[in-house]
């Protein structure tokens, strides 16, 4: 599975609103609830799980400290001292109980049949030390004493499926708020007990929280919209609206408010339901009038392809991803410091007016020296709607340079571009465009091989189509023939290798080799080898001159790509159950490798690498939960050298 991950959003060092971490985490379901914590003066984070896995993060950056196992199917659950004895508490709500578990221990302190609760909130709502627990669902509404489990309220209108708690009335002490329907939302007090008053809203209510935005002296209602619309910031005293947040997206799942940029004022953060390109996932809004101060989009889809390089000319590496699109139409292309990871430019998600890299789900990434001009080309090659297409975009101003392909006519017509390979077919000095493609729309899958010019791109040369019984194509080399001088096109299908040459278009040899993806590594053991794998976990060795074999290991399943250093057999970089692994071609032995990272795409995962010194390495990779780049110091690959 993909996993989830945990998002930590705050200041960054310009001052900026922004990520501070990613982390992939363990994925237990959908996440019901992510609370804070403090002991002994450590702040914690606990994400509890619909398997019922609550797992406590702390330190900088956050590490999981820890894991323990409550009741499944969680729906609801709050953190507090409920029974004042000192130690934190967490109380979980199921469809049919709710329950309590000390915190230092993770153990079980009780259990109870209460059904029908879809919220809950802990509160100190009268003179006891003990917290009150408030319970939102199906009526009556419930408050019990946390120390004793004992009622002390019951209201039989209940308190909703929503609720949080705050300063919510100007003469002291906490009160609460529920959503009592779905376009209502009622505030109650404990002093004495019983509703406060209720402010009717416009549209369906999702997501409440309370926070301080002005100086009145008490919190404001948080009320976020179920699909279309905003979260709308309400006066509990007057019951009036002060204002509004949009939402520029479907939905809100989740709200709260923080003062997360030190500025002294609350700003008010929600998360989307859905969300696309254009489209926020995350959304944060100023309270003192509900102006937007930042957005994050999300890419089309799971970044897949990368590439490593100096694109721009400005002396650093930048780490360019691109992300399949929707259904196939446009994906996404970003660009990113490869030293700290901030995103630098991204394609803009929906067509503009001339050429634009920005339609396109790429299959593959290269990135080649700009002849005459500092910076590099980026070329991406893939597929728009049904047709396949090869954009050229100057890395420097990020403008297109040259198109390849064009709408439902020409050589790409209705192919799906899998691979692309480099190599100067007509010797003027530039290296031309070698194309892999398979049809979208039809069977048998047949391979197709087509050279475009850099220059123009005309359609230099072309092979019929073929590959009748051998599989589909995934991609397509350029190895040295068996002639001097002369270059082989190796086209990469499912039951082989198959070599054509390239100056007299006659097929030279068929290697009959069942794989998920090949690698031709110049350096091998005694001269140059390719390298086959397959997805269940095989990775085989021929002799690349005479085709025999010559050993081959398992991997971790599943194996999704494959990426030699320098291409040399002893520098291999595998992305192989789940992690980036450095392993040795020759002896089989890995000698170093990442943490779980999620899982891979099975076909199409491009990883990159860059050659920082002598000594050490860049490498990308994209799984479908995270985009990665990590440091391989090759001269302390035993000390814990990926980062």
């Amino acid at each position: 599975e993909p996993g989830s991950v945990l998002f930590v959003l705050g200041k960054l060092a310009d001052g900026s609103i922004g990520f501070k971490q990613a982390k992939l985490v363990n994925n237990d379901g959908i996440t019901a609830r992510t609370l804070a914590w403090t002991a002994n003066g450590t702040p914690h984070i606990l994400a509890v799980g619909q398997s019922g896995t609550v797992r406590d993060y702390a330190g900088w950056p956050l590490e999981q400290q820890r894991s323990f196992v409550v009741t499944a199917n969680p729906v609801a659950a709050a953190v507090g001292d409920i029974d004042a004895d000192g130690t934190a508490d967490l109380v979980i709500a199921t469809q049919n109980s709710v329950s309590a578990y000390a915190l230092d221990s993770g153990l079980q302190k009780w259990n109870e049949p209460l059904a029908g609760h879809y919220d809950l909130a802990l509160a100190q709502l009268d003179a006891d030390a003990a917290l009150e627990i408030v319970l939102a669902g199906s009526a009556p509404g419930i408050v019990l004493d946390g120390a004793t489990l004992a009622t002390d309220w019951q209201y039989a209108g209940g308190f909703g499926g929503r609720l949080a708690t705050g300063h919510l009335d100007p003469a002291g002490g906490i009160q609460w708020v529920g959503t009592t329907t779905q376009q209502l939302l009622s505030i109650f007090d404990a002093d004495p007990w019983g509703p406060l008053g209720s402010i009717p809203t416009a549209t369906y209510i999702h997501a409440i929280a309370t926070a301080k935005v002005d100086e009145s002296g008490h919190d404001a209602i948080l009320a976020a919209n179920d699909q279309w619309g905003s979260v709308h910031v309400y006066d509990p005293v007057t019951l009036l609206e002060l204002f509004s947040v949009p939402n520029g997206a479907w939905g809100i799942n989740a709200v709260a408010g923080a003062d997360i940029d030190g500025d002294g004022h609350a700003e008010i953060v929600f998360a989307a339901t859905t969300a696309t390109q254009t489209e926020p996932l995350i959304t944060v809004g100023d309270s003192q009038g509900g102006f937007l101060k930042w957005r994050f989009y999300p890419a089309s889809n799971p970044f897949l392809t990368t590439a490593l390089g100096d694109i721009n000319g400005d002396g650093s590496t930048e780490l360019v991803a691109a992300a399949p699109g929707v259904f196939g139409s446009e994906g996404t292309i970003e660009i990113f410091d490869a030293a700290t990871g901030l995103s630098e430019w991204r394609s803009p998600p929906t067509p503009l007016a001339g050429n634009a890299p920005i339609n396109v789900s790429a299959a593959s990434i290269h990135l080649l020296p700009r002849p005459g001009s500092p910076g590099m080309d980026i070329i991406l090659a893939g597929t728009q709607n049904d047709d396949g297409r090869i954009f050229v975009v100057d890395g420097v101003s990020l403008q297109t340079t040259l198109q390849i392909g064009q709408y439902a006519t020409g050589p790409l017509k209705s192919r799906q571009i899998v691979g692309l390979s480099l190599f100067d077919y007509d010797d003027d000095g530039i290296d031309d465009f070698v194309v892999a493609s398979s049809p979208t729309n039809s069977a048998p899958p047949l391979a197709l091989i087509q050279i475009f010019s850099r220059i123009d791109g005309a359609l230099l040369w072309s092979t019929s189509s073929f590959g009748a019984g051998a599989g589909a194509i995934s991609d397509v080399l350029v190895v040295p023939g068996a002639v001097a001088g002369e270059m082989d096109m190796v086209a990469v299908m499912s039951n082989g290798l198959r070599a054509v040459n390239l100056q007299n278009g006659l097929l030279d040899w068929i290697l009959a080799a069942t794989n998920s993806g090949a690698l031709y590594l110049p350096n091998g053991v005694n001269g140059p080898e390719f390298a086959v794998f397959l997805n269940e976990g095989a990775l085989t060795f021929y002799d690349a001159t005479s085709r025999v074999y010559l050993r081959s290991f398992a991997l971790p399943a599943p194996v999704s790509a494959l990426l030699s250093i320098g291409g040399d057999v002893h520098q291999l970089v595998a992305a192989a159950g789940n992690k980036l692994a450095y392993l040795d071609g020759v002896s089989g032995v890995t000698r170093a490798e990442t943490d779980n990272l999620g899982a891979f795409a099975d076909r199409g995962t491009q990883l990159s690498v860059s050659q920082q010194d002598a000594h050490s390495v860049i490498l990308a990779s994209a799984s479908r939960a995270a985009l990665y780049r990590h440091s391989l110091d090759i001269d302390h690959i035993f000390s814990a050298a990926f980062e």
